[in-house]
This record gives C-alpha cells, structure tokens and sequence, in this order.
C-alpha cells in the first residue's frame, strides 16, 4: 500500500513540474497561436512515461512510447487530411 502511495505522490509532483515546464514555454512563443502545441498533453505524457521508466522499467515505457508516436502519427494523418480537403 505504501508503495502505490507513494508512486500516486511522483506522478503528481513530476505531472506537476512537467505542466509548470509546458506553460513556461508556451507563454515565451511567439505568436500565442503556438502555445497549444505546449498544452498539459505532452508533459502529462512525458510525466507518465518518467515514472513508468521508474516503477516498470524500459520495456513497458517502450511500449508507451510507440502508442504515443503511433497517436501524433495519425493525428498528423488527420490534419494533413483535414487541410488538403
């Protein structure tokens, strides 16, 4: 039980720093019609896949990342899609 606790606590704190991190750069880029490339999304992805490198090893965070390029590879499709309509 300790050690859920405790792994709910570094995904909150390194979610939290990752967030904070995001924001910053969003609020730097110019025009402000970049910022949402620097939204919650990516560093919530880059904090789960921190402390799934941590708790689960390489192996599982692999398998994270492929899913997480597999999404910004269809999500690119769509838009490409979307914009030559």
């Amino acid at each position: 039980m300790t050690g859920d606790v405790a792994i709910v606590l570094a995904k909150g704190l390194v979610g939290g720093v990752f967030v904070a991190a995001f924001a910053l750069i969003g609020e730097s880029v110019q025009p402000k019609s970049f910022a949402g490339l620097f939204s919650a999304a990516p560093s919530i992805a880059l904090a789960a896949l921190t402390i799934t490198l941590l708790t689960d090893g390489s192996s599982d965070a692999k398998d994270q990342t492929l899913a997480a390029w597999l999404g910004v590879s269809i999500l690119l499709y769509l838009f490409i899609r979307c914009l030559f309509r």
